[in-house]
């Protein structure tokens, strides 16, 4: 979890950066993430679990959707 949480530290404040390729290769207006805004709160989201699960030791499980 360590490596995961600091790969996350990392690319966090990069992502903003990822706003111009995004609306231009993946936005997906009508889909389950439209925009890069949808795209960028669910990775921060998702950033919040990475973070607080290194914080207290556990684990994560992938499951596909």
């Amino acid at each position: 979890m360590s490596a995961l949480a600091g790969r996350w530290a990392r690319a966090a404040p990069l992502l903003e950066g990822l706003r111009e390729p995004y609306g231009t290769h993946a936005a997906c207006p009508g889909r389950w993430i439209e925009d890069f805004d949808e795209f960028s709160v669910l990775l921060r989201e998702w950033g919040v679990v990475v973070t607080e699960a290194d914080r207290r030791g556990w684990g994560l499980v992938g499951l596909p959707l």
